[in-house]
């Protein structure tokens, strides 16, 4: 008897608690309920050249709208690292840049290497592009396709694509927004967009953006401030539909910088010393500028120095032209990141124009024939010190003869090539030029000489 009316308190005990915990469940669904306003919606992508849902595209592929962009605050190519994983962006010495897609980009120091991520707005390649300088405005969104793309995008898509898709005109709808942003260094940021539909076949929309900021990197030697911002961007599109098969679309891009942006910070160093023997042999000053790197590895705190001068290229020809006797760089760097030496204060111009027309047409509801062109202008200059830090020791009072150059011998009895190779001076202070200006055929009788060239690493770009 006792234990049936157990096992009627444990029944009724067990019905209490389940009936508790649907109650607690329910009350929890309705306290946890999710907005509304935080769920993700559907994200539409072209990474296949056809409009899908990101979820149904077997591609790593990173999408952002305007509103993402402004949220995460990616205001240019640079910024993508924060949101994209195996991604990585540096800028170069020498005004390119390097967009890594896992490890896959582009180290070369030439403005004929291709690139290992291929650069696309709106579906046009744009083999030279300002990914690095432009900013993002009035943007339908941003695509970053990770891994080989070569069968859309064609070549130079090894590593991936970044494709900038613009916002479109809409038709029959007036649209319209302006932001501003200010900030400490004199910080002015302004962007705006306004779309007109005329009529029920056409629609304009002006978009355009504007970034000014002061410097705050100061040059010691000139004592101005620099890395200044100066640029703006518009964009004018028309969209017109005259059937509803038939749809055309024109772009007018436009972006302009001028100011005093440094291409790359202060460069620290281990120095690399002199060496006054190798393999167990003296070596005197022409043999040094071969063996010495200028700066050795090192972890960044052991980074105290600055370059050794004799292996960049201006100390190797002052030291050849007799100006220089060894290093010039003999004091400790300045440790302050926000101060260089330099000259004169960098300056650096960038300048796009861009067109793209596309047209489209529907043959049938399951068959659409596209034409896209573009036509594009670009150009950047840079005149910027190379290591920005100032020499520490004054040229020689009279400049010596170049030194001898060895010769080597050997018999022969047969016409050898002569090749005369001369150093033209550069006209800026972008780079250094060399050519060969005179190569001919000379009888040999006995001896065949063979000049030591020059060797030529750029110190100023």
């Amino acid at each position: 008897m006792s234990r049936n009316t157990d096992s009627k308190y444990v029944l009724l005990a067990g019905a209490s608690a389940l009936a508790l915990s649907f109650i607690g469940t329910a009350y929890a669904q309705e306290e946890t309920a999710p907005d509304d306003s935080r769920r993700l919606g559907t994200v539409t992508v072209t990474t296949q050249k056809v409009e899908q849902s990101i979820q149904d595209v077997p591609i790593a592929v990173s999408a952002f709208d305007e509103e993402a962009l402004n949220k995460f605050q990616l205001a240019g190519g640079p910024d993508l690292v924060k949101s994209i994983p195996n991604v990585t962006f540096s800028k170069g010495n020498f005004t390119g840049y390097n967009f890594k897609i896992r490890g896959i980009g582009v180290d070369a120091v030439a403005q004929s290497g291709d690139a290992g991520v291929g650069i696309h707005q709106n579906d046009v390649p744009l083999t030279g592009n300002l990914l690095f300088e432009a900013e993002f405005f009035d943007s339908e969104r941003i695509e970053v396709l990770r891994g080989p793309q070569g069968t859309l995008y064609g070549r130079n898509a090894t590593g991936g694509v970044f494709n900038a898709i613009t916002a479109k005109p809409v038709m029959e709808e007036w649209l319209g927004n302006a932001s501003a942003t200010l900030g400490n260094y004199g910080t002015a940021k302004y962007k705006g967009m306004l779309n007109v539909p005329v009529g029920e076949k056409l629609a304009i929309r002006v978009a355009g953006t504007y970034l000014e900021r002061d410097g705050f990197v100061e040059n010691t030697v000139t004592g101005n401030d620099i890395d200044a911002r100066k640029l703006y961007g518009l964009r004018a599109s028309v969209a017109f539909e005259p059937t509803d098969r038939l749809r055309g679309l024109f772009i007018a891009d436009y972006f302009k910088e001028d100011d005093s942006r440094i291409r790359s910070g202060k460069q620290l160093c281990d120095k690399d010393p002199l060496k006054t023997s190798f393999g167990g042999l003296p070596i005197g000053p022409l043999d040094q500028l071969v063996t010495s790197i200028g700066c050795l590895e090192a972890p960044l705190s052991a980074m105290n120095d600055r370059v050794n001068s004799v292996a960049t290229l201006g100390g190797g020809l002052a030291i050849t032209a007799g100006l220089l006797n060894g290093d010039a760089f003999t004091a400790p760097i300045n440790p302050d990141l926000r101060q260089i030496e330099s000259a004169f204060d960098p300056q650096y111009e960038a300048e796009q124009t861009l067109y793209t027309w596309k047209g489209e047409f529907d043959v049938t509801d399951a068959l659409k024939l596209t034409y896209l062109g573009s036509y594009s202008e670009t150009e950047v200059a840079s005149f910027e010190d190379y290591n920005k830090v100032a020499p520490t020791i004054a040229f020689n009072a009279t400049a010596g003869a170049f030194a001898a150059v060895p010769r080597f011998t050997r018999c022969c009895s047969r016409t050898a090539p002569s090749m005369t190779l001369s150093w033209v001076p550069p006209i800026s202070s972008a780079h250094s030029t060399f050519r060969a200006d005179q190569v001919s055929r000379r009888p040999m009788s006995c001896a065949f000489s063979l000049p030591m060239m020059a060797r030529s690493t750029s110190t100023l770009a």
